[in-house]
C-alpha cells in the first residue's frame, strides 16, 4: 500500500481558536476512489484556491450546493519506482492489485456538509463524502464548541421545520380526504325525471322546453303504448299524461301503469283539452294528481308540478320523524295518503263546478253526475274527520317525543 497525503500550504497562523479542519483518506484503485476515513479536528486550516491539478474539490452545502471549489493532482502519478508517471497509471489500469491511499485536507465551516472529487477531463464525480458523522462524533467531543452549537440549532430548526410541514402535510391530507368522504357520502342531487306523453308533437316540444329551463330532465311518448315502454327501461319522477291520445287513450293508459307494481306509484298529472266528466273523476280519482285543462299557463302547470314534488318531499321527511316518534307506519301511510286525497279530490269537484270544463249545463245537472259530485264532497269530508282524527294522533306523539318541525 503506497500512501500520499495531499495537502495545501496553510495560510498564517489564525487567531480563532476554534477553527478547524477536515481530513478524508481516500484509496483510489481499479474500482475507482472510495472513502477511508473522514474525521474533524481543531487545527490551521488551508487556502483551497492554490493549488492546481486534474481532479476538482467541490465544498457543499447540505442542500449540495456549491460553497467553494480546490484541485488536486492525480494521485496516481505522483508515485512509481522508476518514476515513469505513465507507468504507474498503466499498471493500474492493466488489473494491478497496487493501490494509491491519498488524504486531503480542507477548511471546516458550519454550513459543509460534502465533499465530491471530480475529474476535470471526463466531468465525472469520483466520490461524494457526507461529513454529517463526523460531525456528530466532533459535536459529542466538543458541544460547546461555537460552530457546533450552530450546527445543533439549525438541525433543530429543521427539525422543527419537518415537523411543521409533516404536520400540515397531514392537515392537508386530513382536510382533503374529509372533503372526499363528504363528497361521497352527502346526497347527490337528483334531477327530477318528467315524463311527457301527448300525442301533438308542438305540445311536446313546448313542454320539454319549459321544463328544461326549469332544471328538468324530460323524456316523452306521443302514444300509450310508448309511454309503456319508455317505462320497462327508465322511471320517471312524474308523469304529463294526455286523455286524447291514439290507439290506447290516457284513461286506459293510466290503469295499465296502476296495475304495474314497479311504476304504480309514480304521479300522473292529466294534462288534456278534453272536460272531465264526473264519471272518471269517480273511476279515477284515486290514481291522479292532478287535472289540468288545455289551454292552460305554463306557469299555472309549473305550480301544479312543484307542489306534487313538495308534498311528496314533505311527506318522506315526516315519514322519518314518524319512525323516531314510534307512530306505526301504517298509520302515518294512512295519513299521508288520505291528505292527498283530500287535496286532489277538491281540486276534482272545483273542476265538475266550472261550466266552461263541461259539456253542458244539462249535462251538471243530470242526476247522474250531481251524485257523482255529491259522493265526492261526502268522501271528503269524511276523509277530512280521519286525517285529523290521525293528525292529532301523531302530534301527541311527536310531543310526548320532544320532536317538533310536525307540519302537515
Amino acid at each position: 500500500m503506497l500512501m500520499l497525503l495531499l495537502i495545501c500550504p496553510a495560510i498564517a497562523a489564525p487567531t480563532n481558536p476554534y477553527e478547524k479542519i477536515v481530513l478524508i483518506t481516500y484509496t483510489f484503485t481499479n474500482s475507482g476512489v472510495h472513502e477511508v476515513s473522514t474525521q474533524i479536528q481543531y487545527g490551521i486550516p488551508p487556502n483551497p484556491t492554490i493549488q492546481n491539478g486534474d481532479f476538482e474539490g467541490l465544498l457543499l452545502d447540505s442542500q449540495h450546493r456549491t460553497i467553494d471549489t480546490f484541485s488536486i493532482r492525480d494521485p496516481r502519478i505522483q508515485i512509481g519506482d522508476t518514476g515513469n508517471s505513465a507507468q504507474s497509471f498503466n499498471g493500474l489500469a492493466a488489473g494491478n492489485p497496487q493501490s494509491v491511499e491519498f488524504g486531503i485536507i480542507i477548511p471546516y465551516t458550519p454550513a459543509l456538509r460534502y465533499v465530491s472529487l471530480v475529474d476535470t477531463s471526463t466531468g465525472n464525480t469520483l466520490v461524494t463524502t457526507d461529513l454529517s458523522p463526523a460531525i456528530s462524533a466532533f459535536q459529542n467531543l466538543y458541544p460547546l464548541d461555537p460552530d457546533m452549537q450552530s450546527v445543533q440549532s439549525a438541525q433543530e430548526s429543521r427539525s422543527y421545520s419537518l415537523v411543521a410541514e409533516i404536520l400540515l402535510l397531514s392537515g392537508i391530507g386530513i382536510v382533503v380526504l374529509a372533503s372526499f368522504l363528504y363528497f361521497l357520502r352527502r346526497p347527490r342531487s337528483h334531477t327530477k325525471k318528467v315524463l311527457i306523453v301527448d300525442d301533438e308533437p308542438n305540445i311536446v316540444d313546448l313542454l320539454e322546453i319549459f321544463l328544461n329551463k326549469k332544471g328538468f330532465e324530460t323524456l316523452s311518448a306521443n302514444d300509450g303504448i310508448s309511454c309503456l315502454e319508455i317505462l320497462e327501461e327508465r322511471i320517471p319522477d312524474l308523469i304529463l299524461l294526455d286523455i286524447g291520445l291514439q290507439t290506447m287513450d290516457g284513461w286506459q293508459t293510466l290503469s295499465q301503469i296502476k296495475k304495474n307494481p314497479a311504476y304504480k306509484s309514480i304521479p300522473i298529472l292529466m294534462l288534456t283539452a278534453s272536460p272531465l266528466t264526473a264519471d272518471k273523476a269517480k273511476q279515477y280519482n284515486i290514481c291522479i294528481e292532478d287535472y289540468i285543462t288545455k289551454p292552460f299557463q305554463l306557469e299555472e302547470l309549473y305550480t301544479a308540478i312543484d307542489k306534487i314534488f313538495i308534498r311528496k318531499q314533505t311527506f318522506k321527511k315526516m315519514a322519518d320523524l314518524a319512525g323516531k316518534a314510534g307512530i306505526e307506519r301504517e298509520k302515518f301511510c294512512e295519513f299521508a295518503k288520505l291528505t292527498r286525497r283530500i287535496s286532489v279530490d277538491k281540486r276534482i269537484v272545483n273542476i265538475l263546478y266550472a261550466p266552461q270544463l263541461v259539456p253542458s249545463q244539462a249535462d251538471l245537472d243530470s242526476l247522474d253526475n250531481m251524485a257523482i259530485v255529491d259522493y265526492l264532497n261526502n268522501k271528503t269530508r269524511s276523509n277530512e274527520i280521519r286525517a285529523e282524527q290521525l293528525r292529532q294522533e301523531i302530534v301527541a306523539a311527536f310531543n310526548a317525543k320532544g320532536i317538533s318541525g310536525f307540519s302537515l
